[in-house]
C-alpha cells in the first residue's frame, strides 16, 4: 500500500504505537507509555488520563495481539475524513482523521485491523497528532 498520503506525524505516531506494544513488558507499563500518544475518547477531558475502561480492554486487547502484526506496521488501507469533535470536554477534538489497516505477520490468520489517528486542528492545547481508536487487533 501507498502510504505517501500520510502526514510523517501521522505514520511516525503509528509506528510508535506499535513499537510500545512490542516492547511493554505488561498492559500496565503500556499504558503510562501510551497515554501521551492518545487522544479524543480514550482520555478524560483533560487529556491528562485513560479513561477506566481503555486500559482492561482496548489497549489488553492490543497488547495481547500485537505479535500477531508486522512491525514496523505495513499499511493495506487508509480512509480519511474530518472529525468536528472526537471525545469529551476540553480535550474534545476536531480535525483530519486517519484510520489505517495495519497487516498481519505472514501465516498469521485474520484481516487487517484498524488504528484511528487524529491530526487536531486550531485545538487550544494539544497540537500534535493523537491515537484515538485502538483495541482491533
Amino acid at each position: 500500500m501507498e502510504n505517501s498520503s500520510l502526514p510523517n506525524e501521522v505514520k511516525d505516531l503509528l509506528t510508535e504505537y506499535l513499537k510500545l506494544l512490542h516492547q511493554s513488558k505488561n498492559v500496565e507499563d503500556l499504558a503510562i507509555q501510551f497515554l501521551p500518544l492518545a487522544g479524543g475518547n480514550l482520555v478524560n477531558e483533560n487529556a491528562n488520563a485513560l479513561r477506566p475502561n481503555i486500559v482492561g480492554y482496548s489497549l489488553k486487547k492490543d497488547f495481547e495481539s500485537a505479535s500477531l502484526y508486522q512491525f514496523p506496521p505495513q499499511i493495506t488501507r487508509i480512509a480519511i475524513s474530518e472529525v468536528a469533535g472526537e471525545g469529551y470536554g476540553a480535550s474534545a477534538l476536531a480535525g483530519k482523521k486517519y484510520k489505517i489497516w495495519i497487516d498481519k505477520k505472514a501465516g498469521a490468520n485474520g484481516m487487517p485491523a484498524p488504528v484511528q489517528i487524529i491530526v487536531p486542528q486550531n485545538h487550544s492545547f494539544i497540537k500534535k497528532a493523537k491515537i484515538v481508536g485502538i483495541g482491533s487487533l
